[in-house]
């Protein structure tokens, strides 16, 4: 074989371009949520880098940064929220794709209510009370809780 500059190769040569238009297929995908974080986990079919997209919507708004694993931790999440995610998947050829929609459900607030004291011998039945502490610094709505006492 002979170049424009007249350089000549006299071994023989094949060459074979092997030119890659395929997205990487994501599978396998799931959601592992908590009160404030969820790790999304899913498998590709081939290597790349991978992003999430999530918010209360499908409109998203916020985006993860960018890895390389095939699992990411999305975190400062509101507890007891529904949220929506996609995977965006790009392969080293450039090729491209995204999910289709996905939720999960943040877990609850846990109760933090703590009986801190409780004064029964009182002269009437107005000394006597129960007090309780909440330790967060949050509210906790009490609308329906009931204090029983247990018989022996």
């Amino acid at each position: 074989a002979t170049d424009a500059d007249g350089n000549t190769d006299t071994s023989p040569a094949d060459y074979v371009w092997i030119i890659d238009l395929s997205p990487p297929q994501l599978s396998n995908i799931l959601s592992s949520p908590g009160r404030n974080s969820a790790l999304i986990s899913w498998t590709s079919s081939e290597t790349g880098i991978f992003q999430v997209e999530y918010g209360t919507s499908t409109s998203y708004g916020f985006t993860s940064a960018t890895t390389s694993l095939v699992n990411l931790t999305i975190s400062s999440l509101s507890v007891n929220n529904v949220y929506h995610f996609r995977l965006l998947a790009q392969d080293s050829a450039g090729n491209a794709t995204t999910t289709i929609d996905y939720s999960f459900t943040t877990s609850a607030q846990a109760e933090n209510v703590v009986i801190s004291e409780i004064q029964i011998s009182g002269a009437t039945a107005n000394d006597e009370f129960v007090e309780l502490y909440n330790p967060t610094a949050s509210d906790i709505n009490l609308q329906g809780w009931r204090l029983t006492r247990k018989s022996a």
